[in-house]
């Protein structure tokens, strides 16, 4: 008995965003996105892999109309990279993003040598306004004449 075995040429890592692939948030609240990624397994390669460590590149969208465009300023190149100064996470803080407004997260994840073999995962946020709370000038109590 023969049996065919298939080599793959190119594995590149796994990944895939923790969570619904859409999620919601408020405002008011920060936000993290997680990554779940793995290795491929490299013994049935006939690549030469010279090193296993991942190299991560995130990029964000905002939707405006029916087009994906550029989420500037609030998420500009420079904001997503201190967002995700631990690759394996984007940490939104408290008042971000636009309140109303939907976002496209993407994080590309490969061999950090090249990251010409790489696999890319995204999410949807969709983002709310907060609660309105009232308050009262003048504290708890209030004499009335």
């Amino acid at each position: 008995a023969y049996a065919t075995v298939d080599k793959l040429a190119s594995p590149s890592p796994g990944v895939q965003f923790q969570g619904a692939a859409t999620q919601t948030m408020v405002r008011s609240d920060p936000k993290t996105l997680k990554l779940d990624v793995a290795l491929p397994n490299l013994t049935c390669t006939d690549m030469n892999v010279s090193s296993a460590t991942l190299g991560f590149a995130w990029r964000a969208w905002r939707l405006e109309g029916a087009e994906w465009g550029d989420a500037s300023p609030e998420l500009s190149r420079a904001a997503v990279a201190e967002y995700t100064a631990n690759p394996v996470s984007c940490r939104l803080p408290v008042d971000t993003l636009r309140a109303g407004a939907t976002y496209m997260f993407r994080a590309t994840v490969g061999f950090a040598d090249t990251m010409t073999i790489n696999t890319s995962a995204t999410a949807t946020v969709v983002v709310g306004a907060q609660d309105l709370v009232a308050s009262i000038l003048g504290g708890v109590e209030q004499a009335v004449a």
